[in-house]
């Protein structure tokens, strides 16, 4: 049994991490977020990597047609994003053609998340029959959502994917310190509370027209950062760099 005192001190960490990151992604969002993104983002995807490797079995065995689909499918995709921003900033292609080929990269991703969900999940005692529809229902979730608006998804994509080290972290602890779980748990709800802050807090500030490319970088999505012409730019950029450093702090 973990003393209660060490459950204090992690959720005074945590809770402490999460309100500095608010508080500085809201008084200068830019240059948190350029510092957060070019000082901490390499270490940790290096960390990332290292941990994945840890985790990959010596030998894959039945699930050699899943890490081959996973590894091949990451670098076309990867190949094919560098592409269409390289084509953007060159000016060769139109910003309606550039909305098309992000919907079809979009519905690739989508396919290709689908097509490892069943490789995955299936095992001798689940047939592909109930593997496709214990898959199905998100994957066109997504693509009802990418149909709408491929701007969005995308956006959405960018923004949400650092909550997934929330979710490797929570696997961890589940691990190695079950009883610290639920206090976890109660933690986590103070980034919609600083999301919220931020939002508010930031909803009718501008930034300057210099800094519009910067933003675009950033964001990692020149395409979506078109589509929020009328929302705030400071607060679009706050909150990206507010959960990218919970990303790093945490995850």
């Amino acid at each position: 049994m973990v003393p209660q005192a060490d459950r204090q001190i992690f959720a005074l960490v945590l809770l402490t991490l999460v309100a500095s990151f608010a508080f500085l992604a809201g008084f200068t969002p830019m240059w948190f977020t350029l510092i957060t993104v070019c000082t901490f983002g390499g270490p940790h995807h290096w960390m990332e990597f290292r941990y994945f490797l840890s985790k990959l079995p010596s030998r894959f065995g039945p699930l050699r047609p899943f890490f081959i689909t996973a590894f091949s499918g990451a670098a076309i995709l990867c190949l094919m994003e560098i592409g269409l921003m390289r084509l953007l900033a060159l000016n060769q292609i139109s910003m309606p053609n550039a909305r098309t080929y992000l919907c079809i990269w979009n519905e690739l991703l989508i396919s290709w998340m689908f097509l490892l969900s069943l490789l995955r999940y299936r095992s001798p005692s689940q047939n592909l029959k109930s593997s496709i529809l214990s898959s199905s229902g998100p994957a066109l979730a997504a693509t009802a959502a990418n149909l709408l608006s491929a701007q969005v998804f995308s956006l959405s994509v960018t923004y949400l994917h650092p909550l997934l080290g929330l979710w490797i972290f929570e696997r961890e602890l589940r691990r190695t310190r079950k009883d610290w779980v639920d206090t976890y748990h109660w933690c986590l709800l103070s980034i919609p509370v600083g999301l919220g802050l931020l939002i508010w807090w930031l909803h009718d500030k501008a930034m300057p027209n210099t800094s519009q490319q910067m933003i675009a970088s950033l964001n990692g999505n020149v395409i979506g950062s078109q589509l929020f012409t009328d929302a705030s730019t400071a607060m679009l950029l706050a909150v990206f760099g507010f959960l990218q450093m919970v990303h790093y702090g945490i995850g």
